[in-house]
């Protein structure tokens, strides 16, 4: 027995009743004996790896491939084979497509929150500019008074000056 698991060629099972996702037979699907099958992982069909496999590859005109080296390795019959690589592709184009949606999602969210951070900083700038505009007019009019005040009181010391030179000459 030691010997014939030696002989087992590399990706076969020594028996069929390992729990697979699918049920298959435990006999090839081409010469219906039994003995060291490859099962399907996609379909209950499983072959001798050598001789059966090979002829009915060539018999339904189906690509031939090396099964896996590991036993844990999926491994698809040829009438399967193609249908998984599509649905694989389909999954890997779905899942391409969600991650393009994503990122332009992303893109969208991170265009929109720079947009918003722009008119806020625009917002703040005008706010800034019409605060300083306030405090240059608030400043202007402060300085205008101070002229103003000080024009007045110029005049009021001219005034006094005039009256007092007035009430001098009185006084001569």
């Amino acid at each position: 027995m030691a010997s014939e698991a030696s002989q087992r060629p590399p990706g076969l099972s020594a028996t069929v009743t390992q729990p697979r996702k699918i049920e298959n037979r435990d006999h090839c699907n081409v010469c219906k004996d039994g003995g060291e099958l490859i099962c399907c992982d996609n379909c209950p069909r499983s072959f001798h790896i050598e001789k059966c496999l090979i002829r009915y590859c060539t018999k339904n005109k189906l690509p031939y491939e090396q099964p896996p080296e590991s036993e844990d390795a999926d491994w698809f019959c040829p009438k399967c084979k193609p249908v998984v690589d599509k649905r694989t592709k389909e999954l890997a184009e779905k899942r391409n497509r969600a991650e393009a949606k994503e990122a332009a999602t992303s893109e969208r969210k991170r265009r929109l929150e720079d947009e918003s951070l722009q008119r806020k900083l625009e917002f703040e700038r005008r706010r800034d500019e019409k605060r300083h505009e306030k405090e240059r007019e608030e400043t202007e009019k402060q300085q205008a008074r101070q002229e103003k005040l000080e024009e007045l009181q110029r005049a009021r010391e001219a005034k006094e000056r005039r009256l007092k030179e007035e009430r001098d000459e009185r006084e001569r």
